[in-house]
């Protein structure tokens, strides 16, 4: 579950947090210096994430592009940031981070998935995509929900534009252009059950 919601350090070097991501028992983000803790996954969450895995790998076998989990980092180059997707999908051969000699970060995703949380959603929706935006390979940016079956895409096009569609209800087909798939929104909320959206806290 990818979020940067706690501050526990500051100052270091890409080196510098490589070195202490691959010893950490669990796992941190790095954004321009600082190292941020991540939150945990409700059960519901792990489940979109892990069926968007198998239903993408089921689907793009046969072509040159695969699914990573979130065990891999994606490097923002250009806004100092080391996140960890929820889903990565890779075209081609993966292109690994120079800095990281284990081999644990790629800089060109073709297909970014997140499925949101409350405490991420406007870091995923905001700064996120931003920087995601900054990374030449990248095609196509995926919002999932965790409480309804409601998913957003995002799709770059040749001359630079974004475009946003929406897809909602668990008959509806999952549509991605850039890896030209279709999958059935049941088959990614496969027994999910859906818990109420929580509240947002009180500032």
């Amino acid at each position: 579950m990818s979020t940067a919601v706690a501050r526990t350090s500051e100052g270091y070097s890409v080196q510098e947090y490589l070195s202490r991501e691959a010893q950490a028992q669990s796992r941190h983000e790095y954004d321009r210096g600082e190292i941020l803790a991540m939150s945990g996954a409700t059960f519901e969450h792990s489940q979109v994430a892990a069926n968007a895995i198998g239903e993408f790998r089921n689907r793009l076998r046969g072509k040159k592009c695969q699914p990573l989990d979130s065990n891999i980092k994606v490097r923002m180059s250009e806004v100092g940031k080391y996140v960890y997707p929820d889903v990565t999908i890779v075209c081609g051969p993966p292109e690994f981070d120079v800095d990281d000699p284990k081999r644990t970060t790629i800089i060109n995703p073709t297909v970014v998935i997140e499925v949101l949380s409350l405490s991420t959603e406007t870091y995923d929706r905001g700064l996120k995509f931003a920087g995601y935006r900054t990374l030449e390979s990248l095609k196509e940016y995926v919002l999932i929900s965790q409480w309804e079956p409601w998913i957003e895409t995002y799709l770059r096009h040749e001359d630079g534009r974004w475009t946003i569609t929406s897809f909602e209800g668990v008959q509806t087909l999952l549509r991605l252009p850039s890896l030209s798939i279709e999958v059935p929104l049941s088959e990614i909320y496969l027994n999910v059950v859906f818990q109420p959206r929580p509240a947002p806290p009180q500032e």
